[in-house]
């Protein structure tokens, strides 16, 4: 019985399996199972953190001589624990679990906390697996958009408590031309974004290795009547975007920082024009046939639940088009089921991810919540991403930071998953949004703080077209986060003064 992550619904279902072990004294240690593990693997680094949760599949076991500590309990174990003497004929002791069996009769209690006992070590397991794998961990660009409010010297600031910044040209000159002040905007953002310590050069470069300052034309200043405006504001739209970062907790701190910076030290506001993108990739790979297959399935199938994160002007917006509706398989089988979904994405039709990337991309609106064209453009080689554009803009770290949590989660249950955890997946997308919700969602594909996060943040499927965007109406301007700066040595003046963050953070797409 192999110990590798799964999604959260596998659990209440795991079963006792016949194998016997033979009681025998003197347990290896933890540490002596690791190192000879990480021998077996050819792995050059094994880290405790790897053994702190994560899910348990069930396999077909067998007797292969393992062993057990004299006075073992009868229950299941994962190799690591104390209980498991020997490993029998197993190539490494994370490889498998191992059940003492003294009766017929196993409490049913007794065998859950011996699962719960197993899990502890399942990640240690998966990292072994990996490595020999060869499998690359996931990579994430964010694209954060947003508009930044300007006015000239001579006039009073509209909002004196905010410590933004808001001049930008020279007091001797009444007038400037857009693109001049636009220009002035964004290089502020680019001196200071590297004045906290992020991945910048001296000069700009998009190669997806540094963050990067740029523009956008779609995006239009807040309502008219919001807090956050007035009229002696000029607004700018700026658009930055993140490197190819590793998905791990130190990258995600860049993320809170970038947005923690700009929100101090600017005045800015993710209007109603402005969104949050996800790029979700897999090193250098792209993605399997399996993955994408399994990944349509599931945003297709749970496609009203997972709106329900998103305010409902998103799911109508022409950047951000839902896949039921705008997608050509949409528009070619306008009668679909789940049945017949599955039907054709396991057909021949489908065979090649070309054919579903060409099938499931956006038939008459400018893109779809979930884009898949980067994995079959020739012009976009280097960036093989999945991109996720249905998130509202947003400036708040947290946010950005559980989205990005949230779309990674959701891509790596669709590569590690298989038919028949699909298929039991998919038997609820029948349910509907009332009997199945977002957050039931996310707790059986092993999210359970995503689920926790947005279970009172959920906005509601549909509501009147003149209430589409309302409230931005109250808009107010992005809060400053000095308390995220400082927690990362970043004084007053948006100076660094200690380096947070190690270079390997970042994915070379060109390497």
């Amino acid at each position: 019985m192999k110990l590798i992550k799964l999604a959260f619904f596998a659990i209440p279902f795991f079963t006792a399996v016949s194998a016997v072990a033979v009681a025998e004294p003197g347990p290896v240690t933890f540490e002596a199972k690791v190192k000879k593990d990480a021998d077996a693997a050819s792995s050059v680094e094994v880290r405790r953190e790897f053994a702190e949760e994560g899910n348990l599949q069930k396999r077909a076991c067998t007797n292969n001589g393992c062993t057990c500590a004299s006075g073992s309990a009868q229950g299941q174990y994962c190799g690591y624990c104390n209980q498991v003497t020997g490993k029998g004929s197993a190539a490494l002791w994370g490889e498998n679990s191992f059940e003492f069996i003294i009766t017929l009769a196993v409490p049913l209690l007794r065998l859950f906390s011996e699962v719960q006992h197993m899990v502890k070590h399942s990640l240690l397991a998966e990292y072994l697996m990996q490595k020999q794998a060869g499998l690359a961990t996931h990579a994430t660009i964010k694209e954060l958009e947003f508009a930044i409010a300007t006015t000239h010297p001579n006039n009073k600031d509209p909002h004196p408590t905010h410590p933004g910044r808001i001049y930008f040209s020279n007091p001797q000159r009444r007038l400037m031309p857009d693109s001049e002040q636009r220009a002035r905007v964004h290089e502020a953002i680019y001196i200071a974004l590297r004045a906290a310590g992020l991945p910048l050069e001296l000069v700009p470069n998009c190669n997806y290795k540094t963050w990067f300052v740029t523009d956008d034309l779609t995006i239009y200043p807040p309502h008219r009547s919001a807090p956050c405006n007035d009229s002696t504001y000029r607004w700018h739209s700026a658009e930055v975007i993140s490197p190819a970062l590793y998905f791990c907790p130190e990258s995600l701190t860049q993320i809170q920082v970038a947005c923690a910076t700009i929100s101090t030290q600017f005045r800015v506001a993710a209007s109603r024009t402005t969104g949050l993108h996800v790029h979700v990739g897999d090193g250098a790979k792209g993605f399997s046939h399996n993955t994408l297959r399994n990944l349509i399935a599931l945003l297709w199938g749970f496609e009203p639940q997972l709106q329900t994160l998103h305010p409902p002007h998103r799911h109508t917006e022409t950047w951000c088009t839902p896949l039921r509706t705008d997608t050509n398989y949409a528009d070619t089988h306008p009668d679909w089921t789940i049945q017949s979904l599955l039907g054709d994405l396991f057909s021949s039709k489908f065979e090649t991810v070309g054919a579903l990337v060409r099938e499931f991309d956006v038939y008459c609106g400018d893109r779809c919540a979930v884009e898949f064209s980067n994995l079959n453009d020739p012009m976009v080689v280097i960036k093989q991403t999945i991109e996720f554009r249905a998130h509202a803009g947003t400036l708040d770290g947290d946010e950005v930071v559980m989205w990005v949590k949230t779309v990674v989660g959701i891509v790596r249950w669709a590569r590690d998953a298989d038919f028949s955890q699909l298929k039991s997946l998919m038997a609820f997308a029948e349910t509907g949004n009332d009997g199945f919700g977002v957050t039931s969602l996310l707790e059986m594909l092993g999210l359970r703080e995503q689920a926790e996060f947005y279970k009172n943040r959920l906005h509601p499927l549909k509501v009147a077209q003149e209430q589409l965007g309302s409230e931005y109406e109250t808009q107010d301007l992005a809060g400053p986060r000095t308390d995220v700066l400082e927690a990362f040595g970043i004084g007053g003046d948006g100076e660094a003064t200690r380096d947070n963050w190690e270079k390997d953070l970042i994915f070379d797409p060109y390497s």
